[in-house]
């Protein structure tokens, strides 16, 4: 719980939008960083809600009475930079419900040249 706490704080701050999100936005990112896998060291260096492509959201909002956004969170763990990018579902003041959608990832920070994943050297 203290986790979640400490990323919903970092979230809403580290954005830099320089407009506060609605409450519906803040309750997607919230739940969306409560969905990050449980690294040790996981570090949150920003948040936005987009809006998904017309394509993407008519397929997310089945009735009238649902909207649904685009999550972005980008993290920093073990000397790796990533994005996890989330649906997010529900009614006004009602339950969201979010929903993965993908990762993208920035490795490694250092300037050290990245060798692929299960390639071994010989």
């Amino acid at each position: 719980m203290l986790r979640a706490l400490i990323a919903i704080f970092i979230c809403l701050f580290a954005s830099g939008a320089s407009t506060e999100p609605s409450v519906e936005d803040k309750l997607c990112i919230f739940s969306a960083a409560q969905k990050l896998p449980a690294i040790p060291g996981l570090e949150i260096t920003g948040s936005r809600v987009k809006s998904l492509p017309p394509e993407q959201r008519r397929r997310a909002e089945k009735t009238s009475k649902v909207s649904s956004v685009k999550v972005e969170i980008d993290i920093k763990a073990a000397g790796q930079e990533g994005t996890y990018e989330f649906v997010c579902s529900g009614a006004p003041g009602g339950t969201v419900f979010v929903t993965p959608t993908g990762v993208s990832g920035r490795y490694p920070l250092e300037n050290s040249l990245a060798r692929p994943i299960g390639n071994s050297p010989r």
